[in-house]
């Protein structure tokens, strides 16, 4: 299994650039800023395969009866549309229609997963547990240090000549962030 150590040790490998915080220590909690190369990431990411490094985004999981009715409610997308393995986009808002922040959705059997993006979790937290009183409702934060990877992207035009090693660490990281 890799961890986010050795994942941030291959970034650095292949080039990666890190915010660096008032320590003047490269930031491990938060994905590269850059390649140093624009058009060689582009080119990358459109002939061979890409890793989309989401690990400091926040991540919520809402269980229970009620969840899809319950989030629905503060939703500007139609949340009760979503069939399990479908997602969309939307907007979280307050009891005044004022946007608290951005969501992906991702519907499961028995499972809501919201990706808030990086900065807004607590807030979504914080809102979405005000107003559970008799709902079957639970709101869980995916725990700090809990590392999650959720985009492979193989483009068509090199799925034949990506090796299994390009994709592994994504893959292995990935089977550690759901056990």
């Amino acid at each position: 299994m890799q961890s986010l150590s050795d994942l941030r040790a291959r970034q650095r490998q292949a080039g990666a650039l890190f915010a660096v915080d008032a320590s003047s220590a490269a930031d491990e909690n938060h994905p590269p800023l850059h390649f140093g190369d624009p058009r060689a990431e582009y080119a990358a990411v459109h002939q061979t395969a890409a890793l989309f490094d989401w690990t400091d985004h926040g991540l919520v999981e809402l269980t229970g009866l009620d969840r899809v009715q319950f989030l629905h409610n503060f939703c500007t997308n139609d949340v009760k549309r979503l069939s399990t393995g479908s997602g969309c986009e939307a907007f979280v808002t307050n009891v005044k229609g004022r946007i608290l922040g951005y969501l992906w959705i991702e519907a499961g059997d028995t499972i809501l997963r919201l990706d808030a993006g990086p900065v807004a979790t607590e807030r979504l937290l914080a809102h979405l547990e005000r107003y559970i009183i008799n709902e079957d409702v639970v709101v869980t934060e995916t725990p700090d240090g809990e590392v999650v990877v959720d985009d492979v992207v193989v483009t068509e035009s090199a799925a034949g000549e990506v090796t299994v090693d390009e994709v592994v660490v994504a893959a292995e990281v990935s089977e550690e962030a759901e056990a």
